[in-house]
Parts: structure tokens; sequence; C-alpha cells
């Protein structure tokens, strides 16, 4: 739960990791990870990122989670207690295991791979712990606007079940916003955070900061994104095939009437503040 992940991760025990300042990835292994709710510009960052000659895009995988989660009795899936994390040997597995799943589909000629699970924002204490020098990009994008993004479309993946009820919608956009404040208070200055918006309405400049983060030079096939051929299968595929465009910005207006639940709980809880 968001509770547990909190409590796990708590600033004494990442502070208590990073001191180790151990990086359980092999040489030449780069990972950046985009991180957001679902339907928050992942697909779009991921994109214009795979564009650079010297980023692979890897889409959506579950290999984060496959590696640093642990079937329960009931079978859910929960993260380490803070025991395990206090052992070396347990960490280096977990690492080991992303390292063994993801390598394979990895080019040898391309230094960084993104990773664009939007809900591995879930797993950003482990991530930063098993590898403190990778790069964490989290995607926003106005509360309204997202929700009814997930809310309109069909996600392939499990655990998205949330996206089909307005008012588990708003609770769980509730609970990502309250586990965000979280990592950026126990984890300071640990990941980039970039807005759709602004996106939209400056792509170079978002371009070049997400760039610099990477500690990747400024390449010309980033601001034609929509050109480069990868095989994108989220429901952003038709989306990150067209040059940037606005139409989305707002679409949710258009149904304002409908959405009275997401909007009156996402409002008591602040998300609109």
């Amino acid at each position: 739960s968001f509770r547990s992940i909190k409590k796990t991760f708590d600033a004494k025990t990442l502070s208590s990791l990073s001191k180790r300042k151990t990086n359980y990835a092999p040489a030449g292994f780069n990972p950046i990870f985009i991180i957001g709710m679902p339907r928050s510009g992942t697909s779009l960052v991921e994109q214009i990122l795979a564009s650079h000659p010297e980023i692979h895009g890897m889409g959506e995988t579950s290999f984060i989670e496959q590696a640093v989660t642990i079937p329960s009795s009931d079978g859910q899936l929960t993260l380490p207690g803070q025991e395990l994390l206090a052992t070396e040997s347990y960490l280096k597995e977990m690492a080991g295991r992303y390292v063994t799943g993801i390598k394979p589909h990895l080019p040898d000629q391309t230094p960084f791979f993104t990773d664009k699970m939007p809900q591995n924002f879930l797993y950003l204490g482990m991530i930063r712990t098993l590898f403190p020098t990778a790069r964490i990009i989290h995607c926003q994008r106005a509360p309204i606007a997202t929700c009814f993004s997930c809310y309109k479309n069909f996600f392939a993946w499990r655990g998205q079940e949330f996206a089909y009820d307005l008012q588990e919608l708003a609770d769980y956009y509730l609970m990502y916003m309250d586990l965000m404040e979280h990592w950026r208070t126990v984890l300071p200055d640990s990941f980039l955070e970039v807005n759709y918006a602004d996106i939209i309405n400056d792509q170079e400049t978002e371009t070049r900061k997400m760039l610099d983060f990477c500690g990747l030079d400024w390449h010309q096939d980033c601001m034609d994104f929509h050109q480069t051929k990868r095989a994108v299968i989220t429901a952003s595929v038709m989306q990150v095939r067209q040059p940037i465009y606005k139409t989305s910005l707002d679409l949710w207006k258009n149904y304002a009437i409908g959405l009275d639940p997401l909007l009156k709980t996402l409002e008591a809880g602040g998300a609109l503040n």
C-alpha cells in the first residue's frame, strides 16, 4: 500500500542506504526511468528522448516490479521490509534481477535506455537505492486532464483497474500525489520533474532540460520525434506519431458535467489548488 511504502522508505532508512554509495549496476548501464500517472505525458517524453541516437527506448516494462517485489501469501506484490533493505547481498540480488531481465533487450551500441513504466513511481525509493546514478524523470500533467484521459482509455496492463471508476480514480490520484510529495521530501534533488503543458508550449526548452539532466548533447532529431521509427504499444501510440499539438490540454472541459465525483474529490484533496 502507499502507506506502507512511505513507512518503509522513510528519511532515516534512505539516508542510511545512500551513505553506502553503492551502485549495483554494471559499468555502462545507464537507465532513464520515466515515471508518473498514466496519461501524464510519459510516452511523449520517452519518444522525444528515444529520438536521440544515444538513447534506446525500451517502452513499458515490468522488470523493476519483478525485481524488487515479493509475492505475499494472498498473491499481492509487496516491497521488502527494512530488515532486507539492510542486507547488502539482498540489494545486490534485486539489482541483478533487473539487469538480467532487461539487458538482453538492449542494443550494445546505445549507452542509455529509457524504462517508461509510469507506476514505477511506487518503487522510487528502491530504484534510487539500487541505481543511484540512474536518471529519473517525473512527468506531471494537470490533475483533471490526467484523470480524464485515464478514464476514457482502456489499459492493456494489469493494475490500472482504478481508472474505470471516477471515485476510485480520484482517490488513487490523491494517493499518488501524496507519495510523490513524500519522495520529494526524502529524496531531494533525485529526479527531474517535467510538465506536459510546458512540453506542448515550448518543446525545445523542455527537451534541452531533459537532455542536460541526462548528461547528453543536444540533437535535432528530438524535435522531430514523430518521425522516429520505433515500436510503441501504449495508449499514446497515435499521439507520438504526430508533431506537438495542444487540443488535448483542455479536452476534459467538454465532459465536465459528467465528472462531478472526480472534480469534487480532487478539489477536497487539494489537487486543484
